[in-house]
């Protein structure tokens, strides 16, 4: 027995073509037609466009077609609508093998095979075949291949080339990832195509360390001083915090003793980036006030800035002119800001009024200042004779808001914002100024009250829950264009936080902050969701959009930006250097270190604090370049 084929409409173009003659019989033996003399008349062509597979305007049914050949039967052939051949009569047997003529490998025929790269089977012919970028045919049709692994590198069969040092194939653009790399060697500045780096122990840790231990070094309570530091672009260090008896402040063989006129006098002390002494400059303290150290930046020039509290009035001038600030008649805490020249003499010195509280501080590259923090109820932003109120007048005067401004290099008022202009509560925590651009974040609400809902005055800020995080990127003329935050689920108990930011070399954007509940770290419209308590550290792109993050107890949640775009987290046990891509480089112990304080940069990594272990009642620091 046998079947006749059907004649079949052309593929869908703009206009079917004419049906096909039918073709010979082949033999069938379990063919259902009856025997005949000859093939019945071939089917109708199908209209264009019906038929066919690529999408096209219907086309004229195709004339009838041939009489076919000696066989016998009606069969015929067709595409179902789910794009899946169906009827029975398309098959045939090739080898006494039944086999599918649109298939590939028989593509029309039982000896016509479809070239695997170039084209696939389109019912029953061989059609052109194009792949999406990043796709293709290695070893069937269907653009089923990934192109972008080590051995298929934007091509089949093309390999990546080999690295030195590495047991295994690194990615397509020659980076070496972890565990990659053979013993004893690491691929640790990610901008090389191999594993460069001899390392020890199998990680990427910094050369070093050098440093000193300064004991004792304690404040008047007997506690080893909580200094800040501000590491410069050309490496030099500077150490800002409070003693209490005379010390000499030069931790080489020089002396340089300083006498400490009260309980909690001020240092600021710079190292050249050699580690050799510079200069130190102190300012006094009374049984009743003192300058107590907050943060500090290098400026380009080799000045310093630094902000503090002290209480009534004070002089800021730390040489033998007077800049005296505050009122002896109210004893509330104020803030301060001053500039120290290169050489350590003073420069000028600003101040606001009570309940103004900075938690962070940047310098630009033209050495303007930027300031973040909270205050309470009222806050005239000009430390100067102008006056720039940054709470609404109907504002309720018994919450804390945000505030973020600018001053110039001499002091001057800029401008300043404030996200909801003490309408609700609002913290700002951590700042970050690179190139034209900055990054504040912080707190919207406070834990238990969603105070905030329609309350700023940022664009894409949203409150959901009882407290989120709050993300502002502004430029330097303090125009913020993007104000992003993170949605958490309610609960009585549930608090999210940003405390820390940092931009990395290639404009990437780190965040550590803390928090207890469920989370979604994509500011965006993706859901990437961590549940838990404790601290993070989320990377974002340079417009905000999600990168990665890393959640959890084994993560610390204050960043600084180092080499190569990527970060350091840090936290009361431990240090963990990530790479731009998020993948860990290194892990340092902190757990001998009291209260350690963490600085870094392109060139070095800096810790100092008490190192329990060598330098016991005293300050001790440690310096690492990459």
């Amino acid at each position: 027995m046998g079947i006749g084929w059907a004649g079949c409409g052309g593929e869908g173009d703009d206009r079917g073509g004419p049906g096909g003659g039918g073709s010979a019989g082949v033999p069938e033996p379990d063919a259902s037609a009856e025997v005949g003399a000859n093939g019945g008349v071939g089917a109708a062509g199908a209209r264009g466009g019906e038929a066919g597979t690529t999408p096209g305007h219907a086309g004229e049914a195709g004339a009838t077609g041939d009489t076919g050949g000696e066989g016998g039967g009606t069969g015929y052939c067709r595409y179902d609508m789910g794009g899946e051949f169906g009827g029975p009569y398309c098959f045939a047997d090739c080898n006494g093998t039944q086999v599918d003529f649109w298939n590939w490998q028989t593509c029309g025929s039982c000896d016509v095979q479809c070239k695997v790269g170039a084209e696939d089977c389109t019912a029953g012919r061989c059609r052109p075949e194009h792949c999406l970028p990043g796709s293709a045919s290695c070893t069937e049709p269907g653009c089923g291949s990934d192109i972008s692994v080590p051995t298929d590198c934007g091509g089949c069969g093309v390999m990546a080339h080999p690295r030195a040092h590495a047991v295994a194939l690194c990615t397509c653009n020659g980076e070496c990832p972890v565990g990659i790399c053979e013993s004893g060697y690491a691929n640790c500045d990610h901008t090389s195509s191999d594993c460069e780096t001899p390392v020890a122990e199998g990680a990427c840790v910094p050369h070093g360390p050098t440093g000193w231990c300064e004991a004792p070094f304690l404040d008047y309570t007997g506690r080893v001083v909580d200094a800040k530091i501000a590491l410069a672009g050309d490496g030099s260090l500077f150490i800002y915090g409070n003693f209490y008896k005379d010390h000499d402040f030069d931790p080489t063989a020089g002396v340089d003793v300083h006498v400490a006129a009260g309980t909690y006098d001020t240092f600021v002390t710079k190292l050249n980036a050699d580690g050799s002494y510079a200069w130190t400059t102190t300012w006094p303290s009374t049984q009743t006030n003192a300058l107590l150290a907050g943060g500090l930046a290098a400026a380009a020039d080799g000045s310093i800035i630094g902000d503090g509290v002290f209480f009534g009035s004070y002089d800021l001038d730390p040489g033998p002119g007077v800049d005296l600030a505050g009122d002896a008649s109210d004893q509330h805490e104020r803030a301060a800001l001053f500039k120290l020249n290169a050489d350590g003499s003073f420069a000028w010195a600003r101040s606001w009024d009570p309940d103004v509280h900075p938690e962070a501080l940047a310098l630009d590259g033209a050495d303007r200042i930027y300031v973040a923090g909270h205050f309470l109820g009222q806050m005239d932003a000009d430390p100067g004779p102008g006056t720039t109120n940054l709470a609404d007048a109907a504002a309720p005067g018994t919450k804390f808001a945000d505030f973020l401004l600018s001053l110039d290099e001499q002091g001057n008022l800029r401008w300043a914002h404030s996200t909801t202009r003490a309408r609700c509560t609002s913290f700002l925590h951590g700042l970050a100024v690179s190139g034209t651009e900055l990054w504040a974040v912080g707190t919207l609400g406070s834990t238990g009250v969603n105070d905030c809902q329609g309350q700023t005055t940022d664009p894409q800020i949203e409150l959901s829950g009882p407290s989120t995080t709050m993300f502002l990127r502004a430029d330097l003329n303090g125009v913020v264009d993007r104000g992003l935050s993170l949605v958490g689920d309610s609960g009585p108990n549930n608090y999210y936080g940003a405390y820390s930011v940092a931009i990395g070399s290639a404009g990437s954007v780190y965040v550590g902050g803390n928090f207890a509940g469920q989370l979604d770290f994509d500011p965006a419209s993706g859901a990437v969701l961590r549940s838990g308590r404790g601290p993070y550290v989320l990377s974002l792109s340079g417009n905000g959009a999600f990168r990665w993050v890393h959640a959890g107890s084994g993560m610390e949640g204050l960043v600084n930006a180092t080499a190569n775009d990527g970060v350091v987290a840090v936290g009361p046990d431990k240090l963990i250097k990530w790479a731009s891509d998020g993948t860990p480089d290194f892990t340092l112990d902190l757990s001998r270190w009291r209260k350690p304080q963490v600085a870094s940069n392109a060139s070095a990594l800096v810790i100092i604090g008490e190192n329990k272990d060598t330098c016991v009642g005293g300050l001790a620091l440690e310096r690492y370049t990459w």
